[in-house]
């Protein structure tokens, strides 16, 4: 590591929680590590849990900020065109999970279908009896990917190679490598929503993408589906999605709760075909420890010398 140090690394949004990885990181590459609530003017970092919202505001507490560092993948949360006006870096911690929450979908899927929480609680109450307990396979099911980056990526290949499915996919870009190399195809957003038994949501918050799966794309998602969603809520219509969903349409599995209103998860969580998780999907040891690795090295790229 580099001697220059930070003189003081803000943690912002992490409420208390901060793992213990990040801030002993953090307090090898800074002479003080505090909460952004009591930070002075001489912080020149900021690490921020994903969500938090870095704006103008939070900028200009810091004149001597040169860098900012979302503590995961998503960097929405950040105003980039201040961050810019201000000649502050901004970076985010990319690919350390695309085998987790590919992973995920696929567990997610199989608990699912399999319907292995219910027979999970009833051989839990002494009861052995197996009717009703009769899942479906993946083998032979069309899959539909949304979203073809490193996770869409993955779990297409997942998909195609190890549970020998049918797989399409819905990109702004054609990927010509893998359709050539795991048999996908490319399939207008209607039309894979329509075909598909099992869809994973893997796009990105963008202004593209927020609101996509509207009440129109929700419309389309054939009767019985699982949709599997490990991409932030604002991608969908949420009025849209709770009116569809309590008309049993589809299933609806997906690890963001965190980030709904108390009312709306309330009432999404009232309905049986919702399964809901903690944001667990990227929660790997081999994750969190590939994400701290990763952290490190975007610290020590910036220090010494101006960001770039």
């Amino acid at each position: 590591m580099a001697s220059a140090r930070f003189d003081e690394i803000a943690l912002l949004g992490f409420e208390g929680d901060v793992p213990p990885a990040l801030r002993e990181i953090c307090a090898r590459h800074a002479r003080r590590v505090v909460e952004a609530s009591s930070a002075s003017p001489a912080t020149d970092a900021v690490v921020a849990e994903i969500g938090a919202p870095v704006d103008h505001a939070l900028l200009e507490r810091f004149p001597r900020l040169r860098l900012v560092v979302v503590y995961g993948t998503d960097p929405s949360g950040i105003d980039h065109a201040a961050a810019a006006s201000r000649a502050v870096a901004v970076a985010n911690v990319p690919g350390y999970s695309t085998e987790a929450v590919a992973e995920f979908v696929f567990a997610a899927a199989l608990d699912h279908l399999r319907l292995m929480s219910l027979a999970r609680a009833r051989g839990h109450s002494g009861e052995f009896g197996t009717n009703g307990l009769c899942g479906t396979e993946l083998r032979g099911k069309r899959l539909g990917v949304l979203g073809l980056g490193r996770i869409g990526a993955r779990t297409a290949e997942i998909g195609a190679r190890g549970f020998r499915m049918e797989v399409a996919y819905w990109s702004r870009s054609a990927r010509p490598e893998l359709e050539s190399a795991l048999g996908l195809r490319r399939r207008p957003l209607g039309e894979l929503l329509s075909r598909s038994e099992v869809i994973a949501v893997h796009l990105p918050l963008t202004a593209e993408t927020r609101g996509l799966l509207g009440k129109e794309a929700l419309g389309q998602i054939r009767s019985g589906a699982l949709v599997a969603s490990t991409s932030p809520t604002m991608l969908f219509d949420l009025e849209a999605l709770e009116d569809r969903l309590a008309r049993g349409a589809f299933s609806f599995a997906f690890d963001h709760g965190d980030e709904l209103p108390l009312e709306k998860r309330l009432r999404l969580l009232a309905l049986g075909n919702v399964i809901a998780y903690p944001p667990i999907a990227c929660l790997t040891d081999e994750a969190q420890r590939t994400k701290a690795d990763l952290f490190e090295a975007i610290l020590d790229a910036l220090v010494p010398g101006p960001p770039r």
